[in-house]
């Protein structure tokens, strides 16, 4: 097998490791999967073969809770062990551990996942939490700079390409996907940490492939390297400046893929009633990820019954939806009233394409893709 990410290649030694001799007592390699989990979900790699398998048998470990650092995480993110899921790595768990490194404060995550006791697991929670914190205030004021930036451009360009030497490397891949949503267009940021090599990240629109678009253009990069979607580069002091003519010139030379409609495909339609009863037939497909998406369904005729904004930047929403009797929650995230292809009404009805997930509590809800 051939998808595993470093922490899958990590725990496989492990097993190479008893194999070959008495390096690992028998059985012990299934209270690491834990962490291989970690890292397979963390890193999206596709979730097949061996991979899958690590995911949905690391997750089991996790809810056991036997990392005092993990544990610590959880508690602090009000995570209840029993309902772990690969949501919960993907959106709450792995960010924080990566904003150590983004941050440039590896060694934080690092003694959190091998910590022993629980007031030292505790501590380095609250610090991670901290500078995951200070990670999305850098993340927002760099998407504002350089929106301030973009304003002001005297011609629009169909690719975004920019850079400050006080940007954080490690964080300008998150911009990017931030500018890439927003603007819909290939983004390159690069940044300087030390040295004088340039690091950056790239982040396609989905249309481009950037490697495609990066190789066109490999005279001015040091390093470059990705895959369709999202890619990082290294360039010298010296060729920095010819980026932006040397990327759009490139960015002619690409086939022409044409834009045209924007499809959601549904799996199937199913009725809000039967959400209970679909919940429990999809946890036998769980782990969901890249390989193995998570199902997607429309639930026609669904009244909405209330719905409230909110968030510190008021930018999630909570749907009340009812059909038949059967009430849920519907959440979409970084999301308002506008973002749909229907204005839904309050007490109204429409169509509702969503997943189906737990809430907190270990209630299904649908998690809003589009409302009809």
């Amino acid at each position: 097998f051939d998808g595993l990410c470093g922490a899958g290649m990590a725990w496989k030694l492990v097993q190479a490791l008893q194999i070959k001799g008495n390096f690992v007592k028998e059985g012990q390699e299934k209270w690491l999967i834990d962490l291989a989990a970690l890292g397979t979900l963390s890193d999206m790699v596709p979730l097949v073969g061996e991979n899958r398998m690590i995911a949905r048998y690391g997750l089991m470990v996790m809810k056991k809770m036997r990392r005092p650092g993990l544990a610590a995480l959880f508690n602090l993110l009000r995570i209840k062990s029993t309902l772990i899921t690969e949501d919960d790595i993907g959106f709450m768990i792995g960010p924080r551990i990566n904003a150590a490194s983004r941050m440039d404060n590896p060694h934080v995550a690092a003694r959190l996942l091998s910590a022993k006791n629980t007031e030292e697991a505790k501590s380095l929670a609250k610090e991670l939490q901290s500078l995951n914190d200070e990670r999305k205030g850098l993340v927002a004021s760099t998407v504002k700079e350089i929106n301030k930036r973009l304003a002001l451009a005297p011609v629009e360009s169909p690719i975004i390409v920019m850079g400050n030497p006080n940007w954080r490397p490690g964080i300008l891949g998150l911009v990017a996907n931030n500018l890439v949503e927003a603007h819909s267009k290939p983004v390159f940021l690069w940044g300087r940490e030390g040295g004088v090599v340039i690091r950056g990240s790239v982040r396609s629109d989905g249309i481009v492939n950037v490697v495609d678009l990066m190789t066109a253009a490999k005279e001015v990069f040091e390093h470059f390297g990705g895959h369709h979607a999202s890619g990082g580069f290294s360039v010298s002091e010296a060729n920095v400046h010819e980026l932006p003519a040397k990327l759009n010139a490139a960015y002619l030379t690409m086939p022409d893929m044409g834009l045209g409609a924007k499809e959601t495909l549904v799996d199937r339609e199913i009725a809000l009633e039967e959400l209970n009863h679909a919940q429990r037939d999809l946890v036998k497909l769980s782990p969901f990820g890249i390989g193995n998406a998570k199902p997607l369904f429309i639930f026609p005729n669904v009244t909405v019954q209330n719905a409230k904004i909110f968030g510190k930047q008021q930018n999630h929403l909570d749907l009340s939806l009812e059909r038949g009797g059967m009430r849920t929650s519907g959440i979409a995230f970084f999301s308002t009233p506008d973002s749909f292809t229907k204005i839904y009404e309050v007490g109204g009805k429409a169509d509702v394409v969503g997943h189906i997930e737990l809430d907190w509590r270990g209630a299904p809800r649908v998690r809003v893709v589009d409302i009809l």
